[in-house]
């Protein structure tokens, strides 16, 4: 019995604490939206937040207030690569409602699986 409680153990996955996610850091992302609205075309300002959110994680008020900062075009785009990196995905709403126009609102939906707030 005790060679069985002992392989158990032994084959018992190791369990690790999940990572803390955090927003990034008000400095640093009010330097980063100085940066978006600084970029003078909308494939460069959807280039940097897609370079950017690939290693950064965002409240849902900070994706916002970046899209506020996109031309109408850009914004769906820019949604969908800050999308994933919110650390508060029940406040998604907030994302929805920075677009300028409901079809920008219903083309964000369509492109992220239909089951996203409304």
């Amino acid at each position: 019995e005790v060679l069985r409680v002992r392989r158990m153990v032994e084959d018992a996955p190791v369990l690790r604490p999940a990572p803390v996610i955090v927003p990034m850091p008000e400095h640093a992302f009010r330097a980063f939206l100085a940066d978006v609205h600084r970029a003078r075309f909308v494939e460069d300002k959807v280039g940097l937040v897609r370079a950017v959110a690939a290693g950064a994680w965002f409240a849902s008020d900070q994706a916002a207030a970046v899209l506020r900062e996109m031309p109408s075009w850009g914004q769906v785009d820019a949604a969908l690569a800050l999308h994933p990196r919110l650390v508060d995905p029940e406040n998604e709403h907030r994302l929805y409602a920075a677009l300028t126009f409901s079809s920008d609102r219903e083309a964000l939906r369509r492109r992220l699986g239909g089951a996203h707030h409304r």
